[in-house]
């Protein structure tokens, strides 16, 4: 099975293929391919900057409606966790989210391909929940790099920290665990697939306080 990835969650956007457990090429498609050749889509849902997870999220919708092909979305931080696999202890991949926040989740690799031990969050380094605190966690990403004094001082030498190379998402990421979630038939509704913000933009907290107001 041949998939596409669109990463564009941060700054860095991408875009990637993979066949039967083998990256093709980053950012263009190359190779004589055309988007008929594509068996698949997945597309970073999030968390992330939410102007960059609309554009890829639309792209991403836009293809898999007209080329009549399977869609599946795929968590940004697990993305980044595919990058730690067979991990000894839980990894929590950590973006920035500005404004003294991180979007944070945690996940065994144990088994080479990521799996959700806590539910993503949006939080400030001080409201991390307990779990991430109780062993020993591999922090990684953006936010872990951000915040890393904060961490360290939250969690002690349960704290362990990869290197700057993890810092965000990838589109292969992307690709090779759609390409896992679409050969189990895991396929979504194109239509109904949104982006996972994990928290209110500034629009929506504005239309909160204007609707608080009256």
């Amino acid at each position: 099975m041949m998939v596409l990835g669109i990463e564009s969650s941060t700054g860095r956007c991408g875009a990637a293929l993979v066949r039967a457990g083998e990256l093709i090429g980053e950012c263009s498609l190359g190779g004589g391919l055309t988007p008929h050749h594509i068996d698949g889509i997945a597309v970073s849902i999030g968390p992330g900057s939410f102007t960059g997870l609309r554009v890829g999220l639309a792209a991403a919708k836009g293809l898999a409606l007209a080329l009549s092909k399977p869609i599946v979305g795929i968590s940004s931080l697990a993305a980044m966790a595919w990058d730690v696999p067979f991990a000894c202890w839980p990894v929590a991949p950590a973006l920035d989210a500005r404004k003294g926040e991180m979007y944070i989740g945690l996940y065994s690799t144990a088994g080479g391909v990521p799996e959700e031990l806590s539910a993503p969050v949006a939080c400030a380094p001080e409201e991390l929940p307990v779990v991430y605190r109780d062993t020993d966690t591999l922090f990684l990403g953006t936010g872990a790099l951000v915040y890393r004094e904060a961490l360290s001082r939250l969690c002690g030498a349960k704290a362990h920290f990869v290197p700057v190379g993890h810092a965000r998402p990838r589109a292969s990421a992307i690709a090779f665990l759609g390409a896992i979630r679409l050969e189990r038939g895991e396929e979504e509704d194109a239509a109904a697939l949104v982006p996972s913000y994990l928290r209110p933009s500034e629009a929506e907290l504005a239309r909160r306080r204007r609707h608080s107001s009256r």
